[in-house]
């Protein structure tokens, strides 16, 4: 079960004080695109400020050859070592046709060509295929994910490389993966691998959700329930009920007198929220300038 639990690399989130158990709502979402949240050609982002951009043929949730542009690239979701992928899917294309990428990689180095992470199925037949630097074509075989019904499916790759593909909750398959700099630049895109004409899913991909660490089984079958039943699977951020001054380095400060010694870094913000998450919240209290007590930096 996912735990909001001191980490020793935030040297202020050692006082157990300071922190919530939360259920559902992990330490480490970078991005989490919810069903029924796509308004005209944007997916709203959830957890953070990653609003992906639909290109192409892509209507909310159902894919034609279309895609959405998250914004972030591989390194952000590996920025922890490990990282998991997990969506909820329906593949309506046919099993012989090419790859179909459930999510992939553009790298804008060289554009349109020689992308290597994939994570989607395989040419020709119904095994998932994932690509971390290397491919594995044969990753998990056997599954029921491109049956034509929904089904969701979870990726996770450890700091050293070793993934395990869940379906509905179940472990399929696994591997290891090499990884590596021209892995970690490119762009990831949901619906798309950007390599020769691109490698385009056919169908619905109602949600997908973006954590910087490997996840257990138990966190996997929880995501496949939560998927299931249409239940929270990430932190999901609060409509700031109170925006303050943009927070400098001298300025912010955390509540309990550590100093904090650069701007709060809310990805893509600089500025200081009253209320950044649903509760249960996982957060302590700071100041800027002693002037806004309720102002709230993320866990």
């Amino acid at each position: 079960m996912f735990t909001c639990a001191p980490v020793a690399r935030m040297g202020c989130y050692n006082n157990p004080a300071y922190v919530a158990a939360c259920t559902l709502f992990p330490l480490d979402t970078l991005a989490y695109f919810k069903r029924d949240t796509h308004y005209g050609s944007t997916w709203v982002d959830a957890a953070g400020p990653y609003n992906a951009t639909a290109v192409g043929a892509v209507s909310g949730n159902a894919f034609s050859g279309g895609y959405y542009e998250t914004g972030f690239k591989v390194a952000d979701l590996r920025k922890e070592g490990g990282y998991t992928v997990a969506a909820w899917t329906k593949f309506t294309g046919s099993i012989g046709q090419h790859y179909a990428a459930i999510v992939g990689g553009r790298d804008p180095a060289t554009p349109g060509s020689g992308t290597e992470w994939f994570i989607g199925k395989n040419a020709g037949n119904s095994c998932v295929g994932v690509q971390d630097g290397n491919y594995l074509f044969d990753t998990a075989c056997g599954s029921s994910l491109f049956d034509g019904n929904y089904h969701s499916i979870v990726f996770t790759e450890n700091s050293a490389g070793a993934g395990v593909v869940y379906v509905d909750g179940a472990r399929v398959g696994g591997g290891s993966w090499s990884g590596g700099a021209h892995v970690d630049r490119e762009y990831v895109t949901i619906g798309t691998e950007h390599e020769g004409g691109g490698f385009a899913w056919k169908g619905q991909i109602d949600e997908v959700a973006f954590y910087t660490k490997a996840l257990s089984a138990a966190d996997a079958a929880t995501i496949a329930t939560g998927m299931r039943t249409g239940a929270a699977i990430a932190r999901v951020r609060d409509a700031p009920t109170t925006t303050t001054t943009t927070a400098t380095p001298k300025q912010c400060k955390l509540a309990n007198g550590c100093p904090l010694n650069k701007p709060f870094k809310y990805p893509g913000f600089t500025r200081c929220f009253a209320t950044m998450w649903h509760a249960p919240r996982c957060d302590f209290g700071a100041t800027v300038d002693g002037a806004h007590p309720a102002c709230t930096f993320p866990c």
